[in-house]
């Protein structure tokens, strides 16, 4: 569990509440789909989801940080 909340974290933002909205919803999707459809990869597609959003754009979907 606590390395599905850590790939939130990083896939939305740190910092970043919107993006860690989006992620969560982003990265259940990505799962439920997976597993119907490729069950045999299902585990290794939110980490595929991961490496791809780190390459596309490393600081993570959220604009802003959470301001102190």
């Amino acid at each position: 569990m606590m390395v599905n909340c850590l790939m939130i974290v990083v896939i939305g933002g740190t910092g970043s509440i919107a993006g860690a909205i989006v992620a969560a919803l982003l990265y259940g999707f990505v799962q439920v789909i997976g597993t119907v459809l490729l069950p045999n990869v299902a585990i290794l597609i939110p980490y595929l989801l991961l490496v791809t959003v780190l390459l596309w754009r490393p600081q993570g979907l959220g604009r802003s940080r959470v301001s102190p």
